[in-house]
């Protein structure tokens, strides 16, 4: 059988795979945490991440029944959220699986990070890799959810998950634009600012800002001119 390593072509980009699949346990571990400190248990939180597969739109759904948010509101917003996933449905269709059975459990994958990577595969190559690929990120959101919910009793997983996620998720995307020794240089600024400024500021600021100094040390050493070759 193949593993992840032969499916994702860049290198770069099987770096970013593995920061990701990190990023989603650290979701999974803030959504189970979140849950469980809202009364949910261990199990339930488990049982949604297991059939729901909707990161964005679990966190927003648990968050507006925490604050009494009518279940009809929250089960408005999880949809607007997920809509997404009908577009990369349509997207990866023509390469699922074509018996029913296996065609079904394959559409229960679809989600972002599986589309996208496979996307970046030959024609003939991007099923393997989209069912890889969407079994790593279905088992990561699953497992963090679980971790998550059994540490919630523990300590406050939810803080540490959703910040560390932006984090991961932030260095990930930054991966792939790495070229060279300069924008190594780049991208380790980039990610100290980001980790400095947690420790100060929201975690959706210090990436903002962390965003802002590497534009500027990438222009100050001329990075561009290194990912232009």
């Amino acid at each position: 059988m193949a593993n992840l390593a032969d499916t994702a072509t860049p290198a770069n980009s099987r770096v970013s795979l593995t920061l990701l699949t990190g990023a989603v346990v650290l979701f999974g571990m803030a959504y189970g945490a979140d849950s469980f400190a809202a009364g949910n248990g261990i199990l339930m939180p488990v049982i949604a991440s297991t059939f729901i597969v909707g990161g964005a739109s679990q966190i927003a759904t648990e968050a507006v029944l925490r604050g009494d948010g009518s279940p009809v509101t929250a089960v408005l917003i999880g949809l607007a959220l997920n809509l997404r996933f009908v577009a990369l449905g349509l997207i990866i269709s023509p390469y699922l699986p074509t018996q029913r059975l296996k065609r079904l459990f394959a559409s229960h994958l679809v989600s972002d990070h599986p589309v996208s990577f496979s996307m970046l595969e030959t024609p003939e190559r991007r099923k393997k890799s989209y069912l890889l690929i969407g079994l790593l990120m279905w088992g990561a959101w699953v497992g963090g959810t679980l971790i998550g919910a059994v540490a919630g009793s523990a300590f406050d997983a939810a803080a540490f998950g959703a910040d560390g996620a932006i984090a991961a998720g932030f260095v990930a995307l930054a991966v792939d634009q790495v070229a060279g020794r300069k924008s190594v240089i780049t991208a380790i600024v980039a990610f100290a600012t980001s980790m400095i400024l947690m420790i100060w500021v929201e975690s959706g600021i210090a990436v903002v800002g962390a965003t802002v100094v590497a534009i500027v040390v990438g222009r100050a050493i001329g990075v561009h001119k290194e990912l232009a070759r």
